[in-house]
């Protein structure tokens, strides 16, 4: 008994993953895959609402043994509950701000220059969109109506949770002397922001910061040994970081001995990026032009024999 490849293979996503396996680069397409399109819920391009079918068939099941039904109603509760939600869309707005950069790191002739100003201008939007949890929270909302409203459709007995359950909060018994003041609780929402939302900003936007700026003028040092820069005018602060880098395994590795080489390694760069063929039609052209210069001297020579006789 198959249930979720089953009703799987009435839609456009045929598999899922086990996030375990999944590689980091890769996560993005497994929510995406599961949630769909930030704030834009539809059946077409996620398999949420196919999945909870699945696993509350699962939980009512008579042919299947206790355990695998108490499992499957275990999921169900998570995935409706109304955090599971909000947090889903929340890693889904992230993914929209970081999923270029990730795709741009893992390329082969990344511009390592460019590289850093797509990181600084990733860190810039997730700074400003860290401000701006009620957008999460909104679309979360958005979504689990959208789901409601197909269960209720279809007559299934799933419902998701459209909002955060309130905290139910033990008042005290104020005695004399103190503060008649009543105090009012974080509410649901307020508590998932300060807890979730934030924390997990201020560790995204941190673990940014530290990986890529420590050392800010190192990519651009880089950038100066990419063969597409080698025609570019080198500042005179360049090679500085990245000196004190290589210095560590050479002592004798010096900004003047670094430019240096550099000079004569990319005075040699336009023929040693010769591919086989070119190599061959290089050696080909050579052999064209010094059998030319070798019928020009000779012509030469002819008429100054000639001249004298």
């Amino acid at each position: 008994m198959n249930i979720l490849k089953d009703l799987l293979s009435e839609s456009r996503i045929k598999t899922i993953s086990v996030i375990a396996q999944t590689r980091w680069w890769s996560k993005d397409n497994v929510l995406k895959k599961i949630f769909g399109t930030f704030n834009d819920p539809n059946e077409k391009n996620s398999i949420f609402l196919t999945l909870l079918i699945a696993l509350y068939k699962m939980s009512q099941s008579d042919t299947l043994n206790s355990k695998i039904k108490y499992n499957a109603r275990t999921l169900l509760d998570n995935f409706t509950k109304f955090e599971t939600i909000v947090t889903a869309n929340m890693y889904l707005k992230i993914f929209v701000h970081t999923s270029a950069l990730s795709k741009y790191l893992q390329t082969q002739n990344m511009d390592v220059l460019q590289a850093h100003r797509m990181v600084e201008t990733t860190l810039e939007s997730l700074k400003q969109f860290s401000r701006s949890s009620i957008i999460v929270y909104e679309a979360a909302k958005k979504f689990s109506n959208w789901a409601n409203n197909y269960f209720d459709h279809e007559n299934i007995e799933i419902t998701v949770q459209d909002n955060f359950p309130e905290i139910k909060i033990r008042k005290s018994k104020i005695m004399d002397g103190d503060s008649d003041k009543e105090y009012i609780p974080p509410s649901a929402y307020q508590k998932f922001v300060v807890e979730v939302y934030n924390v997990t900003f201020v560790t995204l936007i941190n673990s940014m910061e530290i990986r890529y700026f420590s050392n800010s003028k190192f990519p651009a040092d880089c950038a100066f040994l990419q063969p597409s820069r080698f025609n570019e005018k080198i500042p005179e602060e360049a090679f500085i970081k990245l000196v004190e880098h290589l210095v560590n395994r050479d002592e004798s590795i010096t900004k003047a001995n670094l430019l240096y080489e550099l000079q004569g390694f990319s005075s040699k760069w336009d023929r040693l990026k010769l591919t086989l063929d070119e190599e061959y039609e290089f050696d080909n052209f050579i052999d064209e032009e010094q059998q030319l210069e070798l019928k020009e001297s000779t012509n030469n020579s002819n008429l100054e024999i000639e001249k004298k006789l």
